[in-house]
């Protein structure tokens, strides 16, 4: 089955279950929203509602916008509905990167910690700084006795 463009449908609906969706979502292969089950959208159930016997009450009439300002108060419910997620999502993912932060914090002291004890046992068989050198451990070419190169 394909639609206008010649594209499959993004949706593939068994011909018993095609009366639950308009015939021109099933050319087109595209819905207005998502699927309005009332416990995926339990905030906006009125608003569900309210458009699902709008359209039963008015099978043709909708076709020429009798059920928009259910349509836009639905959209507008989806739109607060989607915020109210995001902003929990926010929070959640917030709380968890606090957690995150602190684990890894933690993990870097005793990492810290380890290599301190460890490199005060190397600290003693490790020659000390020359005057003049920048890294631990570090010699410069002079110190090493290697001659400086003759610029031209």
């Amino acid at each position: 089955m394909t639609n206008a463009l010649g594209r499959s449908p993004a949706i593939q609906v068994e011909p018993d279950a095609a009366h639950a969706l308009d015939d021109a979502q099933l050319r087109l292969g595209t819905l207005m929203h998502p699927p309005l089950e009332v416990h995926q959208h339990p905030t906006c159930k009125e608003t569900i509602l309210a458009l699902k016997h709008c359209h039963a009450d008015n099978p043709i009439a909708k076709y020429w916008g009798v059920c928009n300002q259910a349509a836009k108060d639905l959209n507008l419910c989806l739109v607060a509905e989607k915020a109210l997620k995001r902003a929990q999502n926010k929070e959640r993912l917030q709380l968890e990167q606090a957690r995150l932060r602190a684990r890894f914090e933690s993990r870097r002291k005793s990492q810290a910690a380890a290599k301190g004890e460890a490199d005060g046992a190397a600290a003693a068989t490790e020659p000390t700084r020359q005057p003049g050198s920048q890294l631990p451990g570090y010699w410069t070419p002079n110190q090493r006795g290697i001659p400086e190169q003759q610029t031209q």
